[in-house]
């Protein structure tokens, strides 16, 4: 077979040694497989698919202020609630405020999308879980438990601990749940 002359291919926009046949789909911009992303529309550059996702995360800067203040509130009154000597209830309540604070959270921002919304509904819990873990110095400060008696402090640091992890799965899992269902409901599945 005779080859004639390549034909002239354009370089990646990101790579300039690398030639390429591949175009954004939006910008028209040549591409190589390194730079662009597989969508359900074509191949988007990766410059062009952040540009989407921010105008479908509109969070106002508002909503991560209430991310953070509703779970803060919740896991304090938690906190407060069950002083000793009942921390061990508290540790119950992570199955409650964990996912209420996912709806609350979700509720209260009129379900906007935000990148860190989650995150930002978690480092609210940590806050408020404060609160918890001032209790056992509470014991050590009023004398029910002796500066030398770390095991009973321990036992007692336990239950807000497991209270924090549990709360914050909870959290994270609901949360993702209803965005997906947030999202099949915005793509009509």
């Amino acid at each position: 077979m005779p080859s004639g002359p390549e034909p002239d291919l354009p370089s990646c926009a990101n790579h300039p040694l690398r030639k390429t046949v591949l175009r954004c789909n939006k910008c028209n911009k040549p591409v190589c497989r390194r730079c662009v992303v597989h969508t359900p529309v074509g191949y988007r550059c990766k410059r062009c698919l952040e540009r989407h996702r921010d105008s479908i995360n509109p969070a106002r800067w508002y909503d991560y202020c209430i991310a953070v203040v509703l779970p803060a509130l919740m896991s304090a009154f938690a906190g407060l609630l069950f002083m000793p000597p009942f921390c061990f209830l508290f540790a119950l309540l992570a199955p409650v405020v964990g996912p209420l604070s996912a709806h609350l959270v979700r509720l209260v921002t009129r379900r906007r999308r935000g990148r860190y919304l989650l995150w930002a509904a978690v480092v609210g819990i940590f806050l408020g879980s404060l609160a918890a873990f001032a209790s056992p110095l509470f014991l050590v400060g009023e004398g029910f438990v002796g500066a030398h008696d770390t095991g009973m402090l321990l036992l007692v640091l336990i239950w807000p601990l497991l209270y924090v992890v549990g709360c914050v799965v909870l959290l994270w899992r609901r949360f993702r749940q209803l965005q997906r269902q947030d999202r099949v409901i915005r793509l009509g599945r």
